[in-house]
């Protein structure tokens, strides 16, 4: 009897304590309704989308949005779009993702989820925000949706970038070793020719390719040493580069 008295008491210092351990921000935060978001109804999306709002604290609060593919291909890049309904005409939000490897690719059946972060307005009310599927992109290279975040134009440019740099990584490699080219990318930003006839948009991603490749490249000698170098310029850029897509 002593000894389940005791754990009892245990129980409820512990309780106590965690309750004390909240701050009054966190209180007022939980005492709240959940922010208003919704997904949009979509039938014929290859992509279910669901999304759960939580308060962080009372002016912040964090919508973790996931999708499901209900295809019956896998999916390599997709994008989501999210709308403010408190605000008249206002602009969609673009969320664009690639998967980093052909192993890594949204199979059917299989979920992918991702945060979203935001805050309340000057009179610490919430944004009314709606979720929908914008883009998918299949193993096979085929593609789905309105594409209103211009997705595929920016994972072109991307791709297109990081091939780019790519290929001039190994070509230093080949004639000058793997120590030269770090040399050469600690210095700085890479610059390499975007090809003529892409819009400012195009152009913007490959850039970010470039450099995406020269952090991917910087990040594998840091971590693991130049013998890392060749296998990093090795590796697909992304799920696009798979055997069963092309």
């Amino acid at each position: 009897m002593g000894s389940l008295l005791l754990g009892i008491l245990l129980l409820l210092a512990s309780a106590q304590l965690a309750q004390q351990s909240i701050s009054p921000s966190q209180q007022k935060a939980n005492s709240r309704p959940e922010p208003p978001v919704t997904t949009q109804l979509q039938p014929e999306s290859p992509l279910t989308i669901t999304a759960k709002p939580h308060w962080f604290d009372e002016k912040t609060f964090e919508i973790f949005v996931v999708v499901k593919n209900v295809a019956d291909k896998p999916v390599t890049a997709y994008a989501t779009t999210s709308a403010d309904l408190s605000v008249p005409n206002s602009h969609k939000s673009c969320f664009i993702y690639s998967f980093s490897a052909p192993g890594k690719m949204l199979r059917p059946d299989k979920t992918d989820g991702k945060s979203t972060w935001n805050r309340t307005d000057e009179e610490n009310k919430p944004p009314q925000l709606e979720f929908a599927v914008d883009f998918v992109e299949f193993s096979d290279g085929s593609t789905w949706g309105t594409d209103y975040c211009q997705a595929k134009e920016h994972l072109d440019g991307l791709r297109a970038g990081l091939r780019g740099a790519r290929t001039l990584f190994r070509k230093i490699v080949a004639e000058a070793g793997s120590q030269s080219l770090i040399d050469d990318l600690i210095k700085g930003p890479v610059e390499i020719d975007a090809p003529p006839g892409h819009s400012v948009g195009w152009v913007e991603a490959f850039r970010s390719g470039v450099e995406g490749m020269r952090s991917n490249v910087l990040r594998a000698y840091q971590e693991r040493g130049l013998p890392e170098i060749d296998i990093e310029l090795s590796r697909p850029i992304d799920a696009s580069e798979t055997p069963e897509a092309r």
